[in-house]
């Protein structure tokens, strides 16, 4: 049962991770200058949603995301995703395995 848990855990955090480094390639490697569509906006509130550490990404503004100082900041931000993921999952995991 804790191994199922402690699984439950790592793969949340792993999901988490991903989803952060997905909203920093997209960051990264996207170009701006172009008009924002409907399409590209719902891409970038669902990312948002899916990894709300990317706020703090807002006061850096400036920071290009394929930097040196832009790669720590995200790294930051999707360590903090993973953590908060790997919460998620832990709550999970006690709720579905409570009864065992």
């Amino acid at each position: 049962m804790k191994e199922r848990r402690t699984w439950l855990k790592i793969s949340f955090s792993c999901l988490g991770l991903l989803i952060a480094g997905i909203l920093w390639a997209y960051s990264a490697f996207s170009h701006y200058p172009h008009a924002i569509n409907a399409k590209t906006a719902a891409l970038v509130i669902i990312l948002v949603v899916l990894c709300p550490p990317s706020l703090l990404s807002l006061p850096f503004w400036e920071t290009e995301p394929d930097t040196v100082p832009g790669i720590v900041i995200w790294l930051v931000i999707a360590i903090i995703n993973a953590l908060l993921y790997g919460a998620i999952g832990g709550y999970l995991a006690r709720r579905i395995w409570k009864a065992e």
